[in-house]
């Protein structure tokens, strides 16, 4: 079609032109005229295509499913929101309008705050989708409330008794049964669903993966699904079960390694923090705690960015005073002994959980090896964590006016899973 050719070609001020024209409503004695039905017909694509090839016609499209009256009424403007095609799409096979999702998929905040894609949001959010996330998330809540109870609360140090036994045993087969089943029932249906219609991206030459991992609430929940099969691996229920004669149950015998039990222990950590990441996601319910929730999740990405480079530093750090075996031998203190020990005072050095007393003793022992901590707590301290206050007035400074766009892009990604 002649509009295809122009935006395809570069004509970009004759595709708004003919959408201007398309979208504009006419009348006559007998009928009324508007052409938003043949656009969305003929182009069922529309959306997706102005926003790969034209993105600046995006609003130009969006306006024109609008009609505002030149009247007012008490100080308030009548207006008609064309919602159909943002909302249904030609295709019946189709659960949500390829329009609204190419919008959402933009991923640009300050489109998405335009007045009919926010009114379709809500219209969404409120009538449909609110209620099956609270559902969802609610299911997330109790396992999250079981494994707590399972592998935190009701874990105790030396033996436990008997009947204590059984209810851990039962809140341990929950925590599998009720958890890591429903996950991996739903990444493998997911997974399924995303070969089968090629909703896939790449992520480099040779490997391409479905496309909802790239959802931060979907990749961690994949997480979570990894980290309780490895719980699985080390679980002292299913090691020691019916090793002994006395009790079916047990949590400690022979065949359970200490080096089980550290990592057991490491791995509920990880699933406690990955749970509570997952609970987080409820605050996609209000606007306001879904804009704190991005602005938490851009600072977290300065956090794990600074402590990166700090932890580079300390190691930097570490082999050289280990390389100076004159000064470390003049120290009476075993705090710079070897590469390990250096590593940790570092580390203590750095997050202010050391007494400065013994780096004060380390002065008058090695003048030269307090110059080169006196270096490192300058980096650290003056450098790095300043430049971190900074990003995270820059990250503040920058999404302040954006913050409510980025929140409508997070709900509509939620209204998107939802509606599959």
């Amino acid at each position: 079609s002649p509009f295809f050719w122009s935006w395809r070609g570069g004509a970009h001020a004759t595709a708004k032109t003919m959408i201007e024209d398309i979208l504009t409503i006419r009348a006559d004695r007998d009928n009324y005229y508007y052409g938003v039905d043949e656009l969305f017909q003929f182009q069922p694509n529309i959306a997706d295509n102005v926003l790969r090839e034209a993105p600046f016609l995006a609003e130009t499209l969006l306006d024109g499913l609008i009609w505002r009256s030149h009247k007012s009424q008490d100080n308030l403007r009548p207006v008609i929101y064309y919602l159909k095609h943002l909302l249904q799409d030609m295709d019946e096979t189709q659960m949500l309008s390829r329009g609204l999702i190419s919008y959402i998929r933009f991923n640009h905040p300050q489109t998405i705050m335009h007045p009919i894609l926010t009114f379709s949001l809500d219209l969404l959010w409120d009538r449909l989708a609110k209620r099956f996330f609270i559902m969802d998330r609610i299911l997330t809540v109790v396992n999250c409330l079981i494994f707590i109870l399972a592998e935190c609360w009701l874990v105790q140090a030396g033996e436990i008794p008997e009947p204590n036994k059984t209810i851990l045993a039962v809140g341990r087969v929950l925590v599998y049964t009720l958890g890591f089943c429903r996950l991996l029932y739903w990444h493998i249906n997911q997974t399924f669903l995303a070969y089968r219609h090629k909703n896939l991206t790449k992520i480099n030459k040779h490997i391409w993966i479905p496309y909802y991992l790239t959802r931060g609430s979907s990749l961690i929940s994949f997480m979570l699904m990894l980290n309780l099969l490895a719980m699985m691996m080390v679980e002292p229920l299913f090691i020691c079960l019916a090793k002994s004669e006395e009790s079916l149950v047990q949590f400690e015998c022979q065949n359970y390694t200490d080096i089980m039990s550290l990592l057991y222990e490491i791995f509920v950590i990880i699933g406690v923090f990955l749970y509570v990441a997952l609970i987080m996601e409820l605050g996609s319910i209000s606007i306001k705690l879904s804009e704190f929730r991005v602005l938490c999740l851009r600072a977290i990405e300065q956090i794990v960015l600074c402590f990166g480079v700090v932890f580079l530093v300390i190691f930097s750090f570490a082999f050289a005073i280990n390389g100076m075996t004159r000064e470390v031998e003049a120290v009476t203190s075993e705090e710079w002994s070897d590469i390990g020990a250096t590593s940790s005072t570092l580390i203590r050095l750095a997050f202010d959980a050391m007494d400065m007393v013994a780096v004060q003793s380390v002065a008058y022992e090695s003048p030269l090896l307090i110059v080169v901590i006196i270096i490192f707590m300058m980096m650290v301290y003056s450098f790095f964590f300043n430049l971190l206050v900074s990003q995270f007035c820059g990250v503040q400074a920058s999404l302040a006016l954006d913050i409510k766009g980025h929140a409508r892009l997070a709900r509509g990604e939620i209204i998107i899973e939802t509606f599959k």
